[in-house]
């Protein structure tokens, strides 16, 4: 099957609008989009990626579980390096949410359970986003993966992450926004 049959480009309407502070990385329509796939399931949440915490903090509020926050403050990737003093900031005293500031293709995911979604949006390397992939696909049985930073209508992408998409998109269906970098695959069964 080629990939243009498997990439599957929608529009989905929110029947709803979220008023939660965005961050300098993920659009106010990806935002939107993230949530909407966060209000179909019930478990827990992982954002792999989390930065100052932000797009975590809008997460913890339609989670009805914990939402595990996962970032590195010293990037596995040295072109990757940002600014990682506030890691966290937004989300460090919330309730539901646990952080990790651990590699996420390394750490030890064997406490965490009844996974339902992940948001991956960390290293951007194709062997980062392949990782990152297979930890969180051993971790949902019913769900989702979204990934940030992929598109395949703008020129702007990192290539790590089209590459692993498109790889994927081979084997299974790969949902796309379109006006959006975002990339989901719903997973059934654990597949």
């Amino acid at each position: 099957m080629g990939l243009e049959n498997m990439l599957t480009k929608i529009s989905i309407d929110c029947d709803y609008k979220y008023e939660y502070e965005q961050d300098d990385y993920l659009g106010k329509h990806e935002l939107d989009i993230l949530l909407y796939y966060a209000r179909k399931v019930k478990g827990n949440f992982i954002e792999i990626g989390c930065n100052k915490g932000l797009t975590t903090k809008a997460l913890s509020k339609v989670c009805e579980g914990i939402v595990y926050a996962i970032d590195y403050s010293e990037p596995t990737n040295p072109e990757q390096q940002y600014e990682c003093v506030d890691l966290f900031k937004h989300c460090l005293n919330i309730e539901n949410v646990k952080c990790y500031n651990k590699n996420s293709q390394t750490m030890d995911y064997s406490k965490m359970s009844n996974i339902v979604l992940a948001f991956i949006d960390a290293d951007h390397t194709y062997e980062g986003v392949k990782k990152d992939f297979e930890n969180m696909k051993k971790l949902i049985k019913n769900g989702y993966i979204i990934f940030h930073d992929y598109s395949p209508e703008t020129t702007f992408c990192w290539n790590g992450v089209a590459n692993f998409i498109d790889e994927l998109a081979l084997t299974r269906e790969v949902l796309l926004h379109k006006g959006t970098m975002m990339a989901v695959v719903e997973v059934k069964d654990g597949y």
